[in-house]
C-alpha cells in the first residue's frame, strides 16, 4: 500500500513538473497583403495542449505593457475645442483671472488624455504648452502661487526643461516664475535613460523634442518620458518609459526593424512583410524583442502568401534567446475557407503532437 502511494505521489510530482516546464510560444501574425482568413486562433487552439500559447489577440496589450504607445488619432473637433477654450481663457486673464482658471483648466483637461498623441504633434503640443503656461499665470494673478507652482512643475515634467518661455510671448513675471520653478526642479536631481537602437544615423525625439543622441544614455528629469527614433523615412513607435529617482537607469531598445513594420488595427497587432524574400532574416532579427515583450521561449510567425494561383500558409518557429529558426513549414490552403486539416498539418510539422494527443487521434 505504501509503495502504491509513493508511486502516485511521484507520478503527480512528475506531471506537475512537466506542466511547469512546458515551453511557451507566442503566435504572431505576418501580414503580406494577401487577402485571406485568419489562421491564428486555429493555430493557437491546436497547439494549446502541447505548449503554453500566448495568442495573437494578446499581442497589442503586451506591447502596451512593455511601453509601446499606440496614440489615437486626435479628433479635429477636440482640437478646435481646445483652441477655443485657450483663446477665451487668455482674454479673461486680466479682467477675471479666476474665470480664466476655470476656462483654461477645461482646456487642459480636454488635452490631458491626448498627451501621448500631442507630444509628437508640434501644432497641438504648442497649444497645450501655452494652455499650461497661461493657467500658471492665471493662478499667479489670483495670488495662488502654490497651485501655480504645481501646474508649472507638471508642465516641466511633460514638456521638458528646454521648453521655450520668453518675454516675447509671456509676461516677464511669468518668465521669471518659470525659471525659478525649473531651477528648483533641476536642483532636486536628474535621472538617466539608457537608449539603444538597431539602426544608424538616427534622430532621437525625447518628449517630441530632437536631442543629441549617441548609443548610450540621456539625462532627463525624473518621471515619465516618451521616446521616438527617426531614421531617414522610417520612424519607430512611441515608447513610454519611467525614469524613477534613486534607481538603476531604465533601458529602452528601439527595434526599427520591428517598429517600422508593426501594424495596429483596432485591438489587434500584426507585422507587415513585403513577401517571403529575406523573411527569415527579418523574423530572426525581431524575435528576441518580441520574446521580451511576450515573455515566451519561442515565437511562431505565420502568414498567408499568394503563390501564383494558390495560397500558402507559411510559418517559422524562432527561439527568442538565440534568434535561431527551430522549424519552418508550409501548406497549401483554400482561398475562401479555413482548412482545419491544413492548419493541423502545419502545427504537426512545427511542434509535433504529444504522445497523449497521438493516442487520442489514433483511437478517434
Amino acid at each position: 500500500m505504501r509503495r502504491f502511494l509513493v508511486i502516485i505521489v511521484c507520478f503527480i510530482c512528475i506531471s506537475a513538473l512537466a506542466k511547469a516546464q512546458k515551453r511557451s510560444v507566442a503566435v504572431v501574425p505576418l501580414d503580406s497583403g494577401a487577402q485571406g482568413l485568419d489562421y491564428g486562433p486555429l493555430i493557437a487552439s491546436t497547439l494549446g495542449s502541447r505548449v503554453h500559447v500566448v495568442e495573437q489577440t494578446q499581442l497589442k496589450d503586451l506591447l502596451q505593457q512593455a511601453g509601446y504607445v499606440f496614440a489615437p488619432e486626435i479628433p479635429p473637433a477636440r482640437v478646435e475645442t481646445i483652441k477655443k477654450l485657450a483663446s477665451e481663457g487668455e482674454e479673461l486673464l486680466y479682467t477675471d483671472p479666476k474665470a480664466a482658471i476655470f476656462v483654461l483648466s477645461r482646456a487642459r483637461r480636454e488635452g490631458a488624455n491626448l498627451s501621448e498623441a500631442f507630444m509628437f504633434d508640434p501644432a497641438l503640443k504648442g497649444i497645450m504648452q501655452k494652455v499650461n503656461l497661461l493657467l500658471v499665470w492665471a493662478y499667479v494673478l489670483s495670488e495662488q502661487e502654490d497651485d501655480a507652482r504645481t501646474i508649472m512643475r507638471q508642465a516641466l515634467q511633460l514638456f521638458g526643461p528646454d521648453m521655450s518661455v520668453t518675454e516675447r510671448e509671456y509676461h516677464p513675471r511669468l518668465v521669471d516664475f518659470f525659471k525659478k520653478v525649473r531651477d528648483d526642479l533641476l536642483t532636486e536631481g536628474s535621472c538617466r535613460i539608457n537608449i539603444n537602437t538597431d539602426a544608424d544615423d538616427c534622430t532621437l525625439y525625447l518628449d517630441g523634442n530632437p536631442v543629441r543622441f549617441e548609443q548610450g544614455s540621456v539625462e532627463v528629469l525624473c518621471g515619465t518620458h516618451y521616446i521616438q527614433v527617426v531614421c531617414g523615412e522610417k520612424q519607430s513607435m512611441i515608447h513610454r518609459v519611467l525614469a524613477p529617482q534613486a534607481s538603476e537607469p531604465p533601458s529602452v531598445f528601439v527595434s526599427m526593424a520591428l517598429d517600422s513594420a508593426l501594424k495596429i488595427r483596432n485591438s489587434t497587432a500584426s507585422i507587415m512583410v513585403a513577401g517571403t524574400e529575406d523573411i527569415e532574416t527579418f523574423v530572426t532579427s525581431i524575435a528576441q524583442v518580441l520574446g521580451q515583450v511576450t515573455k515566451t521561449d519561442e515565437i511562431l510567425f505565420h502568414g498567408l502568401f499568394a503563390n501564383e494561383e494558390k495560397k500558402e500558409l507559411r510559418a517559422w518557429l524562432v527561439e527568442t534567446t538565440t534568434s535561431a529558426i527551430i522549424a519552418s513549414a508550409s501548406v497549401d490552403v483554400p482561398a475562401q475557407v479555413i482548412s482545419v486539416s491544413s492548419a493541423t498539418s502545419l502545427c504537426d510539422m512545427l511542434i509535433p503532437p504529444t504522445l497523449e494527443e497521438t493516442k487520442t487521434q489514433t483511437m478517434a
